[in-house]
Formats: C-alpha cells, structure tokens, sequence
C-alpha cells in the first residue's frame, strides 16, 4: 500500500541540512510505473530466483521484498519482469500545536486534537486485492481529489512546494471555496458545520488571517471562548492590522473579566488605526464593565442584603456572562438574598470551569479573587447570615477543590475561622443549660473577644450572656447586655423581650410595655402575646389598687379636714339650735341628730358618723342642763381674753 502523509520536523530540520527539497523527496517517494497491475488475492511475498548478473545477494543484504504476480505466466519465452522495491511507509504526522498563549491546548477544548476526530486520510491508497489497470500518478491525484476534497487542501499545503505552481493554484481555490461555504453557514447560523468546514482551511500552512477570524467566529457563537481568543490570536499573528480579531479578543476578554488585558489589547489597536469610533466604543464598555464590578463587590461587602446589588448584577452578567468574578458574586447575591440551592450553584460553576478552567489568565484571575471571596464569606457571616456563609463555604470548596490553590487555602482558613467562633459559643451554652451560669458568663466572655467586628454574632453572645446574668439574678446586668445587644443587632426581637422580663423583676414598669409590643412586632408568637395580655392584665390591676389607695387617702384627708371642722363648731352649731332655745328645742334637735349619726343608724364602720355622734351627744349634755350651759357660755364669751 502506497501513501503519503505530512512530513515530520525531525525530517524537516534534515533535509534543511541535506538541501534536499520537498520536490526531489516528492518524486523520490511516487515515482511509480507507465502501468502495472496487482492481483487479486494477494500472493505471498516469494524470493525471485537469481539469473546471472542480476544482483541477488544485493538485494538479500538490502532485505528488498520482491513482489511478483500471475501475469507474469503470460510474458514472453527469456523476457523477465524488473523487481520494483516497495516503498516506504509514510512519516508519523506533524505534532500537534501548541497554544498561542503559551500553555499546551487540552484535548478537549481544541478540536483538532480530539481522539474523537476522525484521522485524515491520505490523498490516494490502494487496498490489495482490487486489480487497477494503467493508472498514471496524474490520474489516481485527480480521482482521489474529488472524493476527498476537504483533507487534499491541508496535504497540499504541507507539500505544496513539490506540486507545483498548478496544485497551488488548485488548493487556493479550494481554499477559497471552503471559505465561502463557512461564511454561508456562519450567516445561516450553523456554527458546527461552519466549524467543520473552516478546520480545513485553518490546517493548512498557506491559510490566511480570514480563516481564524471565521472560525473563531464559530467558536465564540458556540460558548468556546477559549478557541474563539486562540483563533484571534492567530490572526493577528498573520495579519496585525486586524482591528476585527482585535475587537473579538478585547470582547471575549471582557466577558471572561479579564478587564486590564482587555483594556491592553483595545489600547494597543488604538495607536495604529485611523477610524477608532468602534474601539473607543468597546474600551467604554470595558471601563463601565470594569466600574460596575468594583462597585457591585463593595455593595457586597458592607451590606450583602441589599437588594439593589440583583439589578446592577443583572447588567453585569449581560456584560460578562463568563467572568468567574460576576459568577461568584451571583453566587453570593442568590444565596443570601434568595437561599439558592447549593446544587444548582455548583452544577452551573462546573459547566462554567468545563470552558474555562484550561486557560492560564482567567485561572490566575480566579486565583487573585481568592481574597476578595474571603472577605464576601466573612462580611457575609457578619451580617447575619449563619447558615448562608457555611453554605457559600460549601459551594466555593467544592468547585474549586485543590487544596493548594488560593481559593482552597481561603476557603480553608475562613472555615476554620468560623468553626472556632461556633465552638466558642457552644461551649458558653452547654455551660448554660447546665446551670453553670458563672462559668457560662467566662465562656460567653471569651468568645466575645474572637471576633469584635462581627456585630450579629456578638448580639446573640450578649443575649445570652444576659440569660445567663438573670439566672445569677444580676438584673441589672442584663438589662446592660440587652442594651448592648439592640445596639449591634437593633431587629433581634429576643433582645427586647428579655429586658421587659428583667425590667419586670427590678419593678420599672415603664418601658416594659414598650419593650414587649416592639418584640412582638418584629417577630410575632402567640407566647409572646399570652405574656404581653398578663403584664397588661397585672398593669390594670395595679392601676385600679393604686386608684383605690389615692381614693381612700383622699376620704381620710377630707374626713380629717372634717373633723377639724366640727371641732371648731359650737355646740349650738353641732346641734343647729340657737343661745337662746329651750330644752324642749335641744332635745328636739339632739333626736334628728341622733338618727342621723348614731352607729346604729349610719353603720358601725362609718368613722365620722361615729365621731360626729360623740361630739352631738357631748353638745346635748352640755346645753340641757342650766348649770354647765351658763358656764359654756361665759367661756365662749371670754375665751378670747386668757392666753
């Protein structure tokens, strides 16, 4: 069997030396007969019998196989058939390329170098066993041309120098054609098959800086970004002035969030072009891209609850749909905000990495986010979000699992980090169930001073601190560590709750009411409000006992002030008769009185009644008899004149 392949570089570099040429090694390899013939099965290979002078033990040292058919019965009486040499197999093909940017292509993000490529085909073969009659060399190159059309492009263009100016022609042409097709699929958005078409052309060493602009067309519409910048590269290898390779790459750039590089590569075409309107434009986008990343990151870190971040992240994403920065931020924006599932978060991180992960800039770019990631995962546990740092923890360790990487060691140590504060406070608490309250207040102590920045974590440390205080009957304390705690969380519902119930125990009712009904409000319970309807039912009994005393304070002035009265009336006054009445007219007046003010008459707990009798009863005594009312009399005559 015949074949031809590409010529290795080994070879190349010896022939280089040699000064032997791509035609001589050419015509050297094909140089076959006028016509001959193969049979049909084929025969073993058989030693020819060795007449005078034709050099048989030559050929044995050479180790020469000598092939010969049937047809050769058919020669003439002392005509002997010339042994032909079999010629040599072809070289192994030319190693595979390398990545413009500097790094070996993976197979599976380079077409070329897949094993699920078919291999090319060689331009003619012959498989034995199939007779051919007379054909030249001219015409097996013209048949096998139009079965194999797309494969003869890239084997021409490695030996175009020994076809001649006319197979030059000849697969520019085709080159030509196949590029016409890709630009017929590429506008009919059959991106695969234009891919597929442009693969020739792009393996030819002839190819021009049109054929890796257009593929990577077909790249970059597929969601191969890596392919897509490779390709530009290429073309601005071939032909620098490219400014549309220019603009794809800076674009691709900046949807990978590779902002500087993008901004270089725009920079650089900037200088060497005269019509900059579209390069000035997309450095624009790139600036604005760049500006709205830095601007969503410092949302983040300082209030990661702020829905204003979904909105501006949704401009972003449109921006750059595969920046590894705008997708962690995603992650962080739906974990928070929306409690995303942790699974989904990391299935579309992998079909992320599945595009991404080989490139080298946009790995040491995942690489430079390492801190960036740390601080969102700690801003994110100080701002509430217990379970939702741990998740992110989760997530991020997951996708990029390589311990050594900067992501891992940040991960790591946020990790760490937060299990010694959740270790810390549960060792105050299981001091605390355990009735252990003094060394619980040390341990809630201590954990305290792990972390001072983590305002949220720190409120719950004080609340329970307070708890604990209040089992030691430190009320006063606890009301203190209340207060502290509503200064660093002022919405953490507990903390109000429990300094009503500390207030209630140091008697100052007058902001518990207060204190309950904001509790009840930021998180209703129906605990809540059976303990609100009590401190309200205890608040109207107090009420009405505090009235009652007020009321019977007040009757014990007005019945002292009435006593002081009847104490500076007369006896004529006590019994509404005047100095000049008769005995008859005072006993008269003393009975009305009696009826009046007797205990009998007017109750046995009626204090005045009882006081106003006796001095009624002591009036009559005094006024009925002549003796003792004359000297009453004289005295209230004269009782001005004696000191």
């Amino acid at each position: 069997m015949v074949r031809m392949g590409p010529v290795s570089v080994s070879e190349w570099a010896t022939r280089m030396e040699t000064g032997d040429s791509l035609a001589d090694d050419f015509n050297r390899r094909f140089k076959l007969e006028e016509s001959f013939e193969l049979s049909s099965p084929p025969q073993p290979t058989r030693r020819a019998p060795d007449p005078p002078g034709s050099g048989g033990d030559e050929n044995e040292r050479n180790n020469v196989n000598i092939r010969f058919s049937p047809g050769r019965m058919n020669m003439k009486k002392g005509q002997r058939r010339r042994a032909r040499p079999v010629p040599p197999r072809c070289d192994p093909p030319l190693p595979p390329p390398s990545s413009p940017l500097g790094a070996k292509v993976h197979p599976e993000m380079c077409p070329m170098m897949s094993s699920k490529v078919a291999p090319v085909s060689p331009p003619f073969s012959f498989s034995p066993g199939i007779p051919v009659k007379k054909i030249t060399k001219k015409k097996v190159v013209k048949k096998v041309l139009k079965k194999q059309e797309e494969p003869a492009i890239f084997h021409m263009g490695v030996n175009s120098s020994s076809t001649g100016k006319k197979k030059k022609k000849k697969a520019r042409n085709l080159a030509s054609e196949f590029m016409e097709e890709g630009r017929l699929l590429l506008s009919q958005e059959r991106f695969e098959e234009a891919r597929v078409k442009l693969d020739q052309i792009c393996r030819w060493e002839d190819a021009v800086a049109e054929a890796f602009y257009l593929r990577s067309t077909a790249f970059w519409k597929t969601g191969r970004y890596q392919q897509a910048i490779m390709d530009c590269e290429r073309c601005l290898d071939l032909d620098p002035s490219c400014v549309r390779a220019r603009l794809r790459g800076a674009r691709i750039l900046k949807e990978y969030g590779l902002f500087d590089t993008s901004e270089t590569w725009l920079a650089n075409v900037r200088k060497s072009v005269d019509n900059i309107d579209k390069i000035e434009e997309a450095l624009r986008g790139v600036v604005e891209a760049k500006r709205l990343y830095k601007k969503c990151c410092k949302m983040l870190l300082e209030t990661p609850g702020c829905c204003q971040v979904q909105d501006m992240l949704r401009d972003l994403v449109e921006m750059c749909p595969t920046s590894p920065g705008v997708l962690m931020l995603l992650v962080v924006v739906d974990i928070v905000q929306r409690g995303g599932e942790g699974e989904e978060v990391k299935k579309m991180f992998n079909n992320w990495l599945k595009f991404t992960g080989f490139v080298p800039e946009v790995r040491k770019n995942i690489e430079s986010m390492s801190h960036v990631l740390g601080k969102l995962i700690r801003r994110v546990h100080q701002c509430g979000f217990f379970d939702n740092a741990f998740e992110l923890l989760t997530v991020f360790s997951d996708v990029f699992s390589d311990p050594c990487g900067d992501i891992g060691k940040a991960c790591a140590r946020e990790k760490v980090f937060l299990d010694g504060l959740n270790s810390a406070k549960a060792a105050a608490n299981r001091m605390f169930n355990r009735g252990h309250y003094s060394q619980a207040v040390h341990r809630y102590m201590e954990a305290l001073r792990l972390d001072p920045k983590n305002d949220a974590f720190n409120s719950i440390l004080l609340l329970n601190r307070a708890a604990a205080y209040m089992g030691l009957g430190n009320h006063e304390y606890a009301v203190s560590d209340c207060t502290l705690s509503l200064k660093k969380n002022p919405g953490n519902a507990k903390a109000y709750s429990r300094r009503a119930r500390a207030n209630i125990q140091l008697r100052k009712y007058k902001t518990v009411l207060a204190d309950f009904e904001t509790a009840f409000r930021i998180l209703p319970s129906e605990s809540l409000r059976k303990e609100i309807d009590a401190f309200k039912a205890h608040q109207k009994a107090s009420k009405e006992a505090a009235q009652q005393k007020a009321k019977a304070a007040q009757q014990k002035a007005a019945q002292a002030r009435k006593r002081k009265a009847w104490k500076k009336q007369t006896y004529y006054q006590l019994l509404g008769v005047t100095q000049q009445a008769t005995r008859v007219e005072i006993r008269k007046a003393f009975h009305k009185k009696a009826l009046i003010y007797h205990p009998d008459k007017a109750g046995a707990d009626d204090e005045d009644a009882s006081e106003m009798f006796k001095l009624v009863a002591e009036a009559y005594e005094t006024l009925r008899e002549p003796r003792k009312k004359r000297e009453y009399d004289m005295k209230q005559r004269f009782s001005s004149y004696y000191y």
